[in-house]
């Protein structure tokens, strides 16, 4: 025979047939795009997992816009779940997003890796690092300030989340204690770390505050070694910013936010202009990142100096 032609009596029938459901007997391809989506991103992150053990190498996962189609709890579980992964050093996360909340969500623990990308008028690109990339996201979005902070009618342009912290227990503290009527939160004051003391420098010059649309605060470390003599560069700084639109600046009158901390708490001695954040980190053994949670958090109203009630009354005044 030159040729050999397959000739079918019947159509071929398959001998097995499946669905996938889950544990309350839906079909998956009854359930919405946002759920099958969930489903397959977790598919191609277990099976990079799994590659990346054979192979014994580390791992960059790079996720479009990881919010399409979900519901905003769901929002949150992926961004916790991508946050985790990130934190080991084996793994690298990068995601896009249009949405400056889960970008939000991230910044505290990872500011320097959050970026936005600008196209300035002469069509080049400009890229902004950091949590002062939120509210410019915001702003290219048409987000309105008060959409960005909730209802907030003032914002505070500080250093780090330990900042945050630090202003936000001790008006805490002051409340239950009747100092005061209302925490920040209360009198609508939004705290918003830029990223050290450059990072406010960088605001303020570059007149980025503006754009908040809100009264603007300055609080910061005076970074001060000794009592009196000339000013710190951080001082200079602070008393040369004359715009009106920042209705208040302040730096502490004590070298920074941690000599503040009762001495008490931590069982050694330190003095108002001494390195304490380096002196409790070798007493304690607590990761720098740690110290304001860990012993502010234990502060009551009698360890409170004056001048910090002092610029919390203002701030919320």
């Amino acid at each position: 025979a030159d040729k050999l032609k397959p000739v079918h009596k019947s159509k071929p029938k398959w001998t097995f047939d499946y669905k996938i459901e889950d544990d309350k007997g839906v079909a998956l391809n009854k359930r919405g795009s946002g759920t099958r989506r969930l489903v397959l991103l977790n598919f191609f992150r277990a099976q990079a997992e799994q590659k990346g053990k054979e192979a014994n190498k580390g791992i960059v996962y790079a996720i479009e816009e990881p919010e399409t189609s979900q519901h905003p709890d769901n929002q949150m579980l992926v961004m916790d779940a991508l946050t985790e992964l990130a934190g080991d050093d084996s793994r690298q996360v990068m995601i896009t997003t249009h949405s400056p909340e889960l970008l939000k969500k991230v910044a505290d623990e990872f500011s320097a890796g959050t970026r936005f990308i600008q196209t300035d008028e002469d069509d080049s690109r400009d890229v902004v690092n950091g949590p002062a990339a939120l509210p410019l996201a915001a702003k290219a979005l048409k987000i309105l300030s008060a959409q960005m902070f909730g209802a907030a009618e003032k914002v505070v342009l500080l250093e780090g989340k330990d900042d945050c912290f630090f202003l936000t227990h001790a008006a805490e503290v002051m409340k239950e204690a009747g100092e005061i009527t209302r925490t920040l939160e209360e009198a609508q004051v939004a705290l918003l770390p830029v990223g050290g003391c450059s990072g406010v420098r960088e605001w303020v010059e570059s007149e980025r505050y503006k754009e908040l649309g809100l009264s603007t605060y300055v609080f910061l470390d005076s970074d001060r070694e000794a009592a009196g003599g000339v000013a710190t560069p951080t001082e200079a700084f602070v008393a040369s910013i004359l715009d009106p639109l920042i209705v208040g600046k302040f730096t502490t009158q004590k070298r920074e936010i941690e000599n503040y901390i009762n001495q008490d708490y931590v069982g050694i001695q330190y003095g108002d202009y001494d390195d304490a954040k380096t002196a409790i980190r070798t007493s304690s053994g607590l990761p720098k990142n740690q110290i304001m949670s860990h012993y502010w958090g234990m502060t009551t109203i009698d360890d409170i100096d004056n001048e910090i009630k002092d610029i919390i009354k203002q701030i919320i005044a």
